[in-house]
């Protein structure tokens, strides 16, 4: 089952009280369904510093400790804060020790910091998963996305631990994505 952030614990609840009601007879309930008060992940900072206030995009002191820090534009920064919460944190740390802060694409929030978090902390397998599902370039600018699908790929290859052949591959895949992402019109 998949399902989106914002409707993710509805479908939960929703298959789970499914099932106490197809079998009733076997399984019991102690409460009610409690996903409605569970935090996400990236909604609390591991680290102890921060607290859940201090994450908010506007007025929040994490966007601002981020540009601090890691010397990110507040652009870049407030959109990890937006995408990642407090794993902003995890994502610029990555980048640092790696040496991957900087952006993924001129005039765009991305860094490449985010290709490597995507498969070591989000399963991103493929093209599609990471520019498409994960970081999302592939909706904002797919000709950017393009553009950069070959070290996307070297990024990922790296952490995959891909031979040629599956190099090739992830390119050739990504080629074919990305080019259902871009719009052409017919007449041209």
């Amino acid at each position: 089952m998949g399902g989106k952030w914002t409707t993710y614990r509805r479908m939960a609840q929703d298959a789970v009280d499914k099932i106490l009601e197809v079998h009733r007879d076997k399984i019991r309930t102690r409460a009610p369904c409690r996903t409605k008060n569970l935090l996400i992940m990236g909604s609390h900072d591991h680290t102890g510093n921060f607290q859940p206030k201090e994450v908010s995009v506007l007025g929040g002191k994490l966007p601002l400790h981020l540009t601090k820090q890691y010397n990110l534009k507040l652009p870049t920064a407030e959109y990890l804060v937006r995408s990642y919460g407090f794993r902003a944190l995890d994502v610029c740390e990555l980048g640092k020790k790696e040496g991957l802060l900087d952006p993924l694409v001129p005039n765009q929030p991305f860094i490449r910091a985010e290709v490597v978090y995507a498969v070591r902390h989000e399963m991103g397998c493929t093209i599609p998963d990471v520019l498409g599902r994960r970081i999302r370039l592939a909706f904002v600018d797919a000709d950017e996305a393009s553009r950069i699908a070959h070290d996307t790929v070297r990024l990922m290859a790296r952490e995959l631990k891909w031979h040629f052949s599956q190099i090739s591959e992830a390119e050739k895949e990504a080629k074919a994505f990305l080019h259902t992402m871009t719009y052409k019109n017919p007449a041209e």
